[in-house]
C-alpha cells in the first residue's frame, strides 16, 4: 500500500474507525432496546450496508466491560497517578502500545476491523460489482495483512524500537509488497488501481461513517449513494488528496466541502456533518494548545 504518510498512522486510523463502528453499533442497539416495534419500523428504511453493520458488529456487555477495563489499566500504566497531564489524549505510539499489550483488546479490535470491511471497501465492491466469492477472498487477504502489520508494530514496541527504525521499515515494505501482489492477483490491475484510490480516502470515510451512524435510526438514513458522494466530496476538497496523497479531515477545505454537501444531504444529515466538522475543529484547537503548553 503506497502513501505519502507513515503506514503506522493509517493503521491507527483504520483501527480507530473499526472500534468506533463497533462501539456505536452496541450503543445504538442498547438505546433502541426499549422500543423494539419502533426500531423495526425504522430499520426497514436503512440501507443494506447499514443493516449489515447493525446485525454483524455486536459486542455483549462482557466484551465491552473487558474493553473498558483494558483501556483503563493500560492508560494508568502509560500515565501513572500523580504525573502532570495537560490532556487525556494519547499519542499514536501510546495507542499502539495499548493495543499491543492487551491480547483481548487487540482481538476485539481485529474482530471489529473484519466486520467493518464491508463499510471501508463498500464503495469499491459496488463500483467493481465483485462476485461474493471474490469479496470474501479480498476480506481474508485484508484481515491477514492487517494482522501481519500489527504484529510487526507490536514486536517493535515490545522491543523498545522506534517505529521509524530502518529494520521496522524493511519488514513493513516486505509485507506491503506481498499484500500488493495478492491484491493484484485477485482483482487485476484496473480494479487494484481503483482500490488504491479508496485507500487514499479512508480517513475521510471515517467522517462519513460518523454521519451515517448519527442518522441511521432516523426516517432518513444515509443511503449508499449519498455515502459514496459525500466521501468523494470530502476527498476532492483535500489538496493533499488532489496531489496524490491521503485525504485526511485536517486537510479538507471545509467551506468548499460543506457547500457541496448541501446538495447531497437533507437538513438532518447536513446537521450531523456540521457537528462532525465542529468536533474536528475542537480537536485541532486542542492539538495547538497542547503544542503551546509543551513549548512553555
Amino acid at each position: 500500500m503506497k502513501s505519502k504518510t507513515p503506514f503506522a498512522v493509517l493503521l491507527g486510523i483504520i483501527l480507530a474507525i473499526a472500534l468506533a463502528i463497533a462501539w456505536n453499533s452496541y450503543r445504538s442497539a442498547q438505546e433502541a432496546a426499549d422500543s423494539l416495534a419502533d426500531l423495526a419500523r425504522k430499520r426497514a428504511a436503512v440501507e443494506a450496508s447499514v443493516q449489515h453493520l447493525q446485525k454483524s458488529v455486536t459486542f455483549d456487555e462482557r466484551d465491552n466491560g473487558d474493553i473498558r477495563a483494558s483501556i483503563s489499566a493500560q492508560k494508568e500504566a502509560l500515565h501513572p497517578k500523580g504525573t502532570i497531564r495537560v490532556t487525556q489524549r494519547m499519542t499514536g505510539p501510546q495507542r499502539l502500545a495499548l493495543v499491543a499489550n492487551d491480547p483481548k483488546l487487540f482481538a476485539l479490535g481485529m474482530k471489529a476491523y473484519r466486520l467493518s470491511l464491508d463499510t471501508i471497501y463498500g464503495q469499491m465492491f459496488r463500483a467493481l460489482n465483485l462476485p461474493p466469492e471474490q469479496v470474501t477472498k479480498f476480506k481474508s487477504i485484508a484481515a491477514a495483512h492487517m494482522e501481519a502489520i500489527a504484529d510487526i508494530l507490536s514486536s517493535a514496541i515490545t522491543q523498545g524500537m522506534p517505529l521509524n527504525d530502518p529494520a521496522v521499515g524493511s519488514l513493513m515494505k516486505d509485507e506491503n509488497t506481498q499484500f500488493d501482489a495478492a491484491q493484484k492477483s485477485l482483482l487485476g490491475d484496473a480494479a487494484y488501481q481503483q482500490m488504491q484510490q479508496v485507500n487514499r480516502q479512508l480517513p475521510v470515510s471515517g467522517v462519513v461513517y460518523n454521519v451515517a451512524w448519527q442518522v441511521a435510526l432516523t426516517s432518513t438514513p444515509l443511503s449508499s449513494a449519498q455515502a459514496d458522494q459525500l466521501t468523494q466530496i470530502l476527498a476532492n476538497s483535500s489538496p493533499q488528496y488532489q496531489s496524490g496523497g491521503i485525504a485526511t479531515p485536517n486537510t479538507i477545505n471545509w467551506q468548499t466541502a460543506l457547500g457541496q454537501a448541501q446538495a447531497v444531504l437533507n437538513p438532518a444529515q447536513f446537521a450531523a456533518l456540521q457537528g462532525r466538522y465542529n468536533s474536528i475543529q475542537v480537536n485541532q484547537l486542542m492539538v495547538q494548545f497542547n503544542a503551546q503548553q509543551k513549548g512553555k
